[in-house]
């Protein structure tokens, strides 16, 4: 397997483990200082950068506290010279909040070794809001 098959496998590897909610899976994936960064309005509360693996279990903590995906699609991963750029969509709900969200999103992740060392998710977050204030 070529580098870049590698780090499109780690990808999908990841995107595997949370849909089928395998939250140690993903951090199996992970370089013990990873920094991981979701762009977004710190209205909601997962927003922000994260370093390490226990700071990530806090996201993932704050995000099953809050947010209920129900379809989440990735529609391309494309290898780029440190890592992959992956598309998608989600739609879901706010727990507590009856009115949905659909939003696309883009990550941006360096891999490095089968594992990833920086992982930057940019969120289309007008619709998440909405939803959110609602």
């Amino acid at each position: 397997m070529s580098t870049g098959e590698e780090r499109v496998s780690v990808a999908r590897g990841l995107y595997a483990a949370f849909e089928r909610g395998d939250i140690e899976g993903i951090y199996e994936l992970l370089d013990p200082d990873v920094l991981w960064d979701m762009t977004g309005p710190a209205e909601i509360v997962y927003f922000g950068t994260y370093r390490g693996i226990e700071h990530v279990r806090r996201f993932f903590d704050l995000l099953g506290q809050h947010c209920r995906p129900e379809i989440f699609v990735v529609t391309g991963v494309v290898e780029t010279a440190n890592g992959v750029v992956a598309e998608g969509t989600e739609t879901g709900t706010f727990v507590g909040d009856p009115l949905p969200y659909a939003m696309r999103w883009c990550h941006v992740m360096d891999i490095e070794g089968g594992v990833i060392t920086r992982f930057t998710g940019y969120h289309d977050t007008a619709p998440m809001i909405d939803s959110w204030r609602s």
